[in-house]
């Protein structure tokens, strides 16, 4: 892979709480946003924004794994707006963040069960 797109991606990793543009990974970058784009595209098969949004919900999850409310998650990872997060959240999981909680929380309950044991 590229180094610009390493580097576009551990941008992104670093800045995973904050709202991220594409005119901002520009300026980083000091490159046409249209041509980081397209090299992006080229070389992972996904948009920048579409690689942006799932790295925002993995990080979401990991925040609610760790027992984050799904308010301080919703912000914790970017989102800055509750209702667009609820709503990403479920198009890409497939089930709501309190949801996704509720669930991890009785597997660590059975697996404390079982470790018991």
């Amino acid at each position: 892979m590229p180094k610009l797109i390493k580097e576009v991606m551990n941008y992104i990793e670093q800045n995973i709480q904050n709202e991220i543009t594409l005119d901002a990974i520009s300026e980083r970058f000091f490159l046409n946003g249209t041509h980081i784009s397209r090299q992006f595209k080229k070389h992972t098969g996904l948009t920048i924004r579409s690689y942006i949004v799932d790295r925002k919900v993995a990080y979401a999850k990991e925040l609610l794994n760790a027992g984050k409310s799904v308010t301080d998650v919703a912000y914790l990872s970017g989102f800055n707006n509750y209702s667009n997060f609820i709503r990403t959240f479920h198009i890409i999981e497939g089930i709501s963040p309190g949801k996704y909680a509720k669930e991890h929380d009785k597997l660590n309950i059975c697996g404390n069960i079982l470790n018991q044991e």
